[in-house]
């Protein structure tokens, strides 16, 4: 007696496609478009977190537009150089450099020659075994002439403050380097300038948040190695793909953040995190608190900033430096692995492809089933070309909403 199957029929195969592509659809847009919930400033606290603090340090230092130069600029710039005061003179771990002395000439994009003095906060928070290198953390707290500067970059560099509280109370095994940096937006002067002080020689290893948007999830852009990806292991909400790091290589996103700075100048491996939700917000005063919706977006680089950070600066070994191939199961895990494993991984699937069509026409057979190579072989090539038609227009749609 035969067993009694799934029929593989027409109408039955399309209906259980259509229903699990529909679930599938709106499960992504309910992980990625819709943050968790921020907890309570009590349970922040247990998770050592001051959420409180820090919004009011985001309220602070957002209040009016504080592009490069400015006197709002200087502002907040003594705003966030007294509060890491605050942090030093509780804990001796902890040393401040205020950088008013650095200046370096450079060319941008091999057209455009630049000079700038510096006006960097560099932050140095010793680490239990100083024979380490240790561990950079970069964000710009200058905003756009036309922007408050919430999102670019004003989570950012609160996120880096919190995060030097939080190793100040909690030493970690590597120092960590924190440049919170000025002239971001005016040719990534704080990065470049951050190459004339004697503390970068110290690491070689960074993090990187930056704004693209306006709240929403923060993403990671791009990685130089995947053995530092596998960091985001460790946080509860990863988010990213290895094509946001290949839209950068073909030169399909026209930003540039610090990344380029650190990796190229430097010569270190790191990561660059960043908002990119609502870009049509990016460098408009609709990046503004306002328009975050509630503390959701704020509490996830937090917490996202703290759990990598920790778990940078408390690994022995970041020497593997293979190119890595990444993205995030449902916002919840980060499969990561290298270029090496994908090597693997392709022909396996082939190899798959092949032993599942095999047995599905096996199966076909068992059934007693004679199909029509006529009618029904074409349907591969049309429900093809039909899912890439369909998959190009939501690609064109996102872009006008969203674009790069």
């Amino acid at each position: 007696m035969k067993l009694q199957l799934l029929p593989l029929t027409s109408s039955w195969v399309t209906k259980v496609s259509v229903i699990t592509y529909i679930l599938v659809f709106l499960l992504l847009v309910r992980i990625h478009e819709v943050l968790p919930a921020f907890p309570s400033q009590k349970d922040a606290i247990k998770q050592g977190i001051d959420l409180d603090a820090a919004w009011s340090d985001l309220e602070t230092i957002t209040q009016v537009p504080h592009p490069y130069n400015s006197r709002a600029n200087e502002v907040v710039r003594n705003y966030l150089l007294e509060r890491v005061r605050e942090v030093a003179n509780r804990y001796p771990t902890v040393h401040i450099s205020d950088d008013s002395i650095s200046n370096i000439s450079y060319v941008e994009n091999k057209v455009t020659g630049i000079y700038v003095e510096g006006s960097n906060i560099l932050v140095k928070v010793e680490g239990r075994n100083k024979s380490l290198p240790a561990v950079l953390f970069s964000a710009h707290f200058d905003s756009s002439a036309l922007a408050l500067g919430v999102t670019d970059d004003g989570m950012g560099t609160i996120s880096l403050l919190s995060l030097i509280e939080h190793f100040a109370r909690d030493q970690p095994l590597r120092t960590a380097l924190f440049n919170l940096n000025n002239g971001e937006e005016d040719g990534l002067c704080g990065s470049h300038t951050f190459f004339r002080h004697p503390w970068w020689k110290e690491a070689d290893t960074f993090l990187n948040i930056e704004g693209a948007g306006s709240g929403g999830r923060p993403i990671l852009f791009r990685a130089s190695s995947a053995e530092l990806v596998k960091a985001f292991r460790h946080t509860d909400q990863p988010h990213g793909t290895i094509t946001s790091s290949d839209a950068f290589s073909l030169g399909l996103v026209r930003s540039m953040t610090d990344f380029e700075v650190y990796a190229g100048r430097g010569g270190m491996n790191g990561l660059d995190v960043s908002f990119y939700f609502n870009r049509d917000k990016y460098h408009t005063m609709d990046d503004n608190i306002a328009n975050l919706g509630n503390r959701a977006p704020f509490w996830t680089i937090l917490k996202l900033t703290r759990d990598v950070g920790s778990h940078l600066t408390n690994t022995e070994h970041h020497e593997e430096k293979q190119r890595p191939v990444y993205w995030d199961v449902l916002g919840r895990f980060m499969v990561v692995f290298g270029m090496d494993g994908l090597v693997w991984l392709l022909p396996c699937t082939l190899v798959a492809t092949v032993v599942v069509t095999l047995g599905m026409g096996s199966y076909v057979w068992y059934m007693g089933e004679q199909p029509s190579p006529s009618r029904q072989w074409i349907h591969f090539p049309l429900c093809l070309t039909f899912s890439i038609l369909c998959s190009s227009f939501f690609v064109t749609i996102l872009c006008k909403i969203n674009p790069l």
